[in-house]
């Protein structure tokens, strides 16, 4: 894999001076779960791993016939002649940022007219761009139906995605996933160019490509980094999946699974800050489409149960075999249920009840209407700016509002975990309780 050199003087854009509205394809990418790795890594390590990032983009963006046009931050502008262009740059740049930086990329592109402006583009075009690419997971590129239609004669590959509204942007919109490419028709940043699958220049036909399912995005959640090793060699080797990321604690999984939206959560019990069964209980309250395989050392049926009854879809033991395990992965990706024998009364009653028990009031019944919203909001991932900003208060009185939320949730100042991801705990943990989904 070659590494591409930083350039301080390279242009922002290849093609200076273009002006004028014009039919462009716009490629939008971000690093997934940019901010936690940022805190692992610190700042100045976090700013090679950007300065690093800006360079491969100019340097696969102008390899594919595109320029790039500027960077976000933690993700790039680029704009291409055509559609296909435009996805093969997205899928290539996602690859080559996983292998030299150890990043999940996600991307969209959409098609359409758009303002050429000197350093920019702007447009309805671009929005959808930017609200696909927010929709795509870590390791993804999503595409519009335009864009699907335009390159259909291009050999790629395409999953649904489902239909969604895009915030700002009129009706409902299909999105298809990207699952394979042909070769580039235009030189590429690595040599020689090589298709994912068959022989290196020539593209594997249709029919033996689709063959063969898209991966399954998994998360690993466990506290032994020799355990996640296994696993993931278990996943990845036996070809059943893709860990997309792995957390080795309760409350930062939460986060990390909400942003990647993995197919299969493989969820450890034992875990520091919040307990496997806590944080599986505040994951399926805030996707509730989630699917939680728990991997645990203890066979206990009332453990069983208790995962259940927090959403768990699967429980295996840790001396499984590869095979029970890419099989339980598999079929808890597929909507079944997946339990150790001998506790199978015992799930049937625990599943009942998690549609007929109504839930007590919970803690945040003390609060009032308004720090509810803030506590919401905050359940979303907005910083106290932003809720500011959405309820249009000002920064001290959400900041008043965020302290009285954390005197009436009683949760204390401690060292081993935030006070605000205590408080969304408590507000996720309470929607799974009473069936409430996240708005």
């Amino acid at each position: 894999m070659t590494a591409f050199p930083v350039d301080e003087r390279a242009p922002a854009r290849d093609n200076p001076g273009m002006g004028g509205r014009g039919l462009t394809s716009v490629l939008i990418t971000d690093i997934a779960g940019s901010t936690e790795r940022a805190a692992a890594l610190g700042d100045r390590r976090w700013r090679a791993v950007l300065e690093q990032h800006d360079a491969i983009g100019r340097a696969t963006a102008a390899a594919h016939g595109g320029s790039w046009l500027k960077s976000t931050g933690d993700g790039m502008v680029a704009n291409f002649p055509g559609p296909a262009a435009a996805i093969r740059c997205g899928l290539e740049f996602i690859e080559m940022t996983r292998e030299q930086l150890e990043v999940d990329v996600r991307a969209g592109v959409h098609v359409g007219e758009c303002e050429l402006r000197e350093d920019d583009v702007a447009g309805i075009a671009v929005h959808v761009a930017v609200r696909v690419s927010g929709i795509a997971g870590g390791g993804e590129l999503l595409i519009s139906r335009t864009v699907r239609d335009l390159v259909a004669g291009d050999d790629f590959d395409f999953a649904t995605a489902g239909s969604h509204t895009l915030k700002g942007v009129p009706g409902r919109w299909q999105l298809y996933r990207v699952t394979e490419r042909p070769p580039a028709t235009v030189p590429s940043p690595r040599s020689p160019a090589r298709s994912r699958r068959g022989t290196p220049g020539r593209a594997t036909t249709g029919s033996a490509r689709s063959a063969a399912p898209a991966p399954l995005s998994v998360v690993l959640v466990d506290d032994h980094p020799l355990w996640r090793q296994t696993v993931r060699t278990v996943i990845e080797q036996g070809r059943t999946g893709r860990v997309v990321a792995e957390v080795a604690d309760g409350a930062e999984a939460v986060a990390v699974i909400a942003d990647h939206r993995p197919d299969v959560v493989l969820m450890d019990m034992q875990l520091p800050s919040l307990s496997g069964i806590e944080a599986t209980r505040a994951v399926c309250a805030r996707l509730p489409g989630a699917r939680v395989l728990v991997l645990s050392s203890n066979d206990d049926p009332p453990t069983v149960v208790e995962a259940v009854r927090a959403g768990a879809a699967g429980y295996l033991i840790k001396t499984a075999d590869a095979d029970t395990i890419r099989s339980a992965v598999r079929r808890v990706a597929a909507g079944e249920l997946v339990f150790p024998t001998g506790v199978g009364d015992a799930v049937l009653d625990a599943l009942r009840g998690r549609e007929a028990t109504a839930a007590e009031p919970g803690p945040t019944s003390a609060l009032s209407e308004r720090e509810r919203q803030v506590l919401e909001l905050m359940a979303e991932g907005l910083s106290n700016r932003a809720i500011a900003k959405r309820l249009f208060l000002s920064a001290k009185t959400v900041e008043t509002h965020v302290s009285a939320v954390f005197d009436k949730l009683d949760i204390k100042p401690t060292d081993d975990v935030n006070r605000r991801v205590r408080a969304v705990v408590a507000y996720l943990q309470e929607a799974a309780g009473s069936g409430k989904t996240l708005s």
